[in-house]
């Protein structure tokens, strides 16, 4: 219900009109009614009373912290209508409101505006303000140019101003700027606790851990000697205990009065909204025009302005007035310089955001403090957190600490009575150490919690969870559970990222049951919390439990962790084959593949997870390998039709490897025109064909014996840049072959071997196999003693032919005697490795119990096939009578293939 203006209203009766209109419009803006909103908004303005700027600066406060850019342009669009003198704390909520809410266009705008008319120049903190906008938006576009303005401007920089380009560049990932903000800040500052603060975060996203360590011990440094005192301001946050000057650009011998009053360190201000402002920024600009007279701002429709995506990866930060030079660390290392392994894991998110950044951002209370904003918990909160004591746990290594603190006039850790201080600290070690075990270099991460240990900073539990990250993954479970243990000695109390560890740990050592109850143990399991669920579904895949996966699926449904992509993928990997290794699809196991797969893409809607390049691979190839050419095709078009009508954010469903899966699958279905019209079609649709693609064409080729064609495909995959291995000549070899033509693959061999293309043991069973089917055992045993002398190992499919070959001319000892020989040199071609195996195996051989071959099975399982196979075969040969030999180069039949080639090559 709604007021009602009467004709005459004074005194109270304004006053209580104007609030009850206030509160609903905070009402409507709440509920998301802006339409209601404004409309109260003018019916403010039609009371019959004298409109007060008090009056709407609440509204503006709202809409700052909200945010509601939208309204808030209406409101000042408002007050100028009203002629009313909105000063800088309006026009600094304004800004607030539109940064935080992403009109970043519209702020630049309001910026130049206010620029441009001489009484309303914008102070530091509104650009300021602006520049957090563009880093929460990643938006390097809208950064340089307010560097530009600021530069046309000769506005100075203060430490926030580095801070929110530190911030910048480090989201933008961008080492190089972050590199160089650095040292545009230390011209004019010296480094202290909170800016390094930034410096680390911004190092750790970019994965700098060797520039982000050496950072961390300058930090050390500060802290130990006393330097890094802080303090908690009246909003707590941490705070300088001295005043953030900022330096100007120029300083004009006119105004070098007004300059050097902007520079004094004075009391900080706070005008009637209760809008903190830090005195420079005051001076920095007077408040009104002299003559009383409001500024007006351009008329636009707000309303219906639309937010614009603001975001340009392929920008770089363009720091105005920062010169290009060769980055010198400006950060003593007493250690030196730590070897860093680079990797592309996976990155973790270590961003400790400002947080909201309204017009306090460049000034606090009346302590003369700067004020930084740590959102990942409040600085009551880490202040009153109670920290268990006792010697923190270390590896038996005991090394000594990466970094050892200067002897002379520092101070222990421990006599540092400034807690802000060493939480400040604890962080940055918990961030470096976070990004030491995203880029797998362990070593950094153990001895930073060493370090820790030895300066008396008592690790917290997200210290103890990231170093536990680092040892599991470094050097297992087993040395992570010693970790677990010292955490619950100092009464941690274990949380989810905990358990994801150790669940993570178990899943890579293959214990699942353990792995299992980890993820049990988890509590209110969040989102993030999925990839915990993803390693155990893979080590599924890797042991082929299926059943177990589905537990775990209904696990993750039970706790309504949503799966993501990955989970998909995995899903399509562990059911997308329904009939065991070494066997052929049928039409049950077909249908049955097509039932999995629909329900699978059916929870993927549920869940509104979109199918990727990955998972779309991973379920052409579970159609290949069930023989499903129609089905395949049919995705096939649909990834294709996916690819022309996607949208610019919409993530493609093609690609080079896609296209090798469907004709890898055509041409084992021996589809050769389709497979060639796909061919067409990949390079139609701008895929360039690589290594694999040319081969299977080549193997294509083979189908119908054409080596004209094939050889025409080896000229355009040398004219794109690749190389020729030896399964390029193995499937030239295929070619001849089928006409056994057995004189031009020894040509091929030999070809390959003047190209210094190294064979394999495929090259050898290419020519093996027709040999075996024709009889030919001088061409069989001229490869064989060649593999022997080349140090090529051969595998099961090797022992397979030469074994039928001779079994087949009826030379049934020569064929046992062939097998025992070849499967210990597919063990090893060492006498020695040879020997050790007879001693490990050489029983098990022997045994004539039935049940050992279940012993054969778990080494296979284990993968370690040719190892399964060479045992068996031996065992085979044992069983038929064959004396037990481990030294093959003293068989009879080895000496003979020996003698042979000799004479040959003589």
């Amino acid at each position: 219900m709604y007021f009602c203006a009467g004709s005459q209203m004074v005194g109270d009766g304004v006053f209580l009109l104007k609030q009850s209109l206030k509160v609903q419009i905070l009402y409507a803006l709440r509920s998301g009614d802006k339409k209601m909103a404004v409309n109260l908004l003018k019916y403010l303005g039609s009371v019959e009373d004298c409109l007060a700027i008090d009056d709407l600066m609440s509204l503006l406060e709202y809409c700052s912290k909200a945010p509601e850019p939208q309204f808030a342009m209406e409101l000042l669009r408002f007050i100028e209508e009203k002629k009313l003198n909105i000063g800088q704390s309006g026009y600094l909520y304004t800004m607030c409101a539109l940064c935080k809410g992403g009109f970043l266009d519209e702020a630049l705008d309001l910026l130049m505006w206010l620029g441009e008319n001489t009484c309303t120049k914008p102070g530091l903190s509104m650009y300021n303000i602006f520049l957090n906008g563009c880093s929460e938006y990643h938006s390097l576009v809208h950064a340089n140019k307010c560097l530009e303005l600021m530069e046309s401007k000769s506005t100075g920089k203060s430490e926030i101003t580095f801070a929110e380009l530190m911030k910048l560049a480090g989201r933008g990932e961008n080492i190089s700027t972050v590199k160089q903000v650095w040292r545009e800040h230390n011209k004019s500052y010296s480094p202290n606790i909170l800016f390094l603060r930034k410096l680390i975060q911004s190092l750790c996203k970019t994965r700098a851990s060797a520039e982000a360590y050496e950072a961390l011990q300058e930090m050390v440094t500060i802290v130990s000697k006393g330097k890094g005192t802080l303090q908690i301001s009246k909003s707590g946050r941490f705070c300088a205990s001295k005043m953030d000057i900022p330096i100007p650009i120029k300083l004009d011998h006119g105004n070098m009065t007004e300059s050097l009053i902007q520079m004094h360190p004075t009391e900080a201000l706070e005008d009637s909204a209760g809008l903190c402002i830090s005195q420079r920024d005051v001076l920095s600009f007077p408040l009104s025009c002299e003559n009383g007279e409001t500024v007006k701002i351009r008329d636009r429709d707000i309303l219906n302005q639309s937010q614009k995506d603001n975001v340009d990866s392929g920008s770089q930060l363009q720091l105005v007035s920062m010169k290009e030079t060769k980055f010198e660390s400006q950060l003593p290392n007493d250690t030196g310089k730590t070897n860093v392994q680079e990797s592309i894991e996976t990155t973790v998110n270590l961003s400790v955001d400002m947080g909201e950044i309204t017009s306090k951002i460049n000034g606090c209370g009346p302590n003369k403090h700067v004020c930084y904003n740590e959102c990942d918990s409040s600085a009551w909160n880490v202040m009153n957190e109670q920290s268990p004591s006792g010697r923190c746990w270390s590896d038996s290594k005991d090394e000594e600490s990466a970094s050892e603190v200067e002897e002379n006039n520092v101070l222990s850790l421990k006599q540092i009575s400034c807690i802000p201080s060493l939480t400040v600290l604890r962080w940055s070690f918990n961030d470096v150490i976070q990004v030491a075990v995203s880029t797998r270099n362990y070593d950094l991460a153990e001895r930073l919690f060493s370090q820790m240990h030895s300066l008396g900073l008592e690790p917290s539990l997200i210290t103890y969870n990231g170093f536990l990250k680092s040892v599991i993954f470094g050097t297992g479970v087993i040395h992570g559970m010693k970790v677990v243990k010292a955490m619950e000695n100092k009464s941690l109390k274990l949380n989810n990222s905990t358990y994801t560890t150790l669940a993570i740990g178990y899943s890579r050592s293959r214990e699942l049951d353990l792995a299992e109850a980890m993820l049990d143990r988890m509590i209110d399991k969040e989102p993030q919390y999925t990839r915990a669920f993803n390693s155990l579904l893979t080590a599924c895949r890797v042991v082929d439990e299926p059943e177990r996966a589905l537990r775990v699926l209904a696990r993750m449904k039970h706790a309504k962790v949503k799966p993501n992509i990955m989970t998909y993928e995995l899903l399509l990997s562990l059911f997308g084959n329904v009939n065991p290794p070494y066997e052929s699809g049928n039409r049950q196991s077909q249908e049955d593949v097509l039932r999995r797969i629909s329900a699978i893409e059916i929870d993927m809607g549920r869940n509104s997870v979109e199918h990727s390049e990955n998972s779309m691979n991973t379920l052409l190839k579970a159609l290949g390998a069930e023989g499903m050419v129609k089905e395949l095709l049919q995705y096939l078009h649909l990834a294709e039709d996916h690819f022309n009508s996607r949208d610019a954010q919409s993530a493609p469903l093609l690609g080079t490897n896609v296209y090798n899966t469907v004709l890898h699958a055509l041409v084992e279905q021996k589809e050769r025109d389709v497979a060639i019209d796909v061919f067409e079609k990949m390079k139609a649709f701008g895929f360039k064909p690589d290594a694999v693609t040319y081969h299977i064409m080549m193997d294509c080729c083979s189908l119908t014996g054409d080596l004209q064609s094939a050889r025409a495909l080896m000229a355009t995959m040398l004219q794109d840049g690749f190389t020729f291995h030896a399964c390029t000549y193995s499937i030239l070899m295929k070619i001849v072959l089928a006409n056994d033509d057995f004189e031009a693959a020894i040509n091929l061999f030999n070809e390959m071997k003047d190209e210094r293309v190294h064979s394999d043991v495929q090259s050898y069973n290419t020519i093996l196999r027709p040999a075996s089917r024709r009889g030919r055992l001088d061409i069989i045993e001229l490869l064989v003693e060649h593999m022997h002398r080349e140090n090529i190992q051969p595998d099961p499919e090797t022992c397979i032919h030469v074994f039928y070959s001779y079994y087949d001319s009826g030379l049934i000892d020569t064929a046992m005697e062939a097998l025992q020989v070849l499967s210990v040199r597919m063990i090893s071609e060492d006498e020695t490795v040879q020997r050790e195996m007879q001693l490990n195996f050489q029983a098990l051989v022997l045994d004539e119990d039935s049940q050992v071959e279940e012993s054969f099975m778990e080494i296979f399982n284990d993968s370690k096939e040719y190892l399964a196979a060479a045992l068996f075969n031996m065992r085979l040969c044992a069983l038929s009578g064959v004396p037990n030999s481990w030294i093959p180069d003293q068989s009879p039949w080895a000496i003979q293939l020996r003698l042979q080639y000799d004479q040959i090559v003589s």
